[in-house]
């Protein structure tokens, strides 16, 4: 089973056992003090959840908005901060769950090109062509981006058990794959 390890009360993370007992955020309260220590544990609540408020921002914004909401002194490049994402993720994801959210965030960033680009005609090195490529393959990415999304959704709501807690995605029964 996939632990519950952040608990909320009153708007606070309740420092549990399992803060306290997986050494990485053991790390974390341990590196941090007071109210930076629990806008830390918010951030990397809200970064590793899958059913987070933020998951449909790129992971940028996602990144960004999280620590606008729970400003402190500390950094996502801040290598505890980095090492507890990391243990996080490992709970929740699953290779489909991964890969879905590269995909996702594959579309934010060609999304974002589309945005930017340049259009450039002429010459060896025009990329009007690539860019007309681009259009005309969008409706099958976004098709095959949804089939995705909801295998992703199906394989967590597999995980899902009662009393929200979860199995881990190698616990799956073969057949439920």
């Amino acid at each position: 089973m996939i632990p519950k390890i952040f608990d909320i009360e009153n708007n606070k993370v309740i420092i549990n056992i399992d803060i306290l007992t997986i050494p990485e955020l053991k790390a974390v309260y341990d590196e941090y003090e007071d109210e930076t220590r629990d806008n830390v544990f918010h951030f990397l609540r809200h970064m590793c959840d899958p059913y987070g408020p933020y998951n449909n921002l790129s992971d940028e914004e996602k990144e960004e908005s999280i620590i606008h909401d729970f400003p402190g002194d500390y950094s996502p490049e801040d290598e505890v901060i980095i090492k507890a994402i990391s243990k996080l993720k490992s709970f929740y994801m699953s290779p489909t769950y991964k890969y879905y959210l590269d995909n996702k965030e594959l579309l934010y960033k060609l999304g974002e090109f589309a945005r930017t680009a340049t259009i450039k005609d002429t010459g060896k090195n025009g990329n009007l062509g690539e860019l007309l490529n681009m259009i005309r393959t969008v409706g099958k990415n976004i098709s095959e981006f949804a089939i995705l999304e909801k295998a992703a959704e199906k394989e967590l709501e597999k995980m899902k058990m009662k009393g929200n807690r979860y199995v881990a995605y190698d616990e799956l029964e073969e057949e439920d794959e």
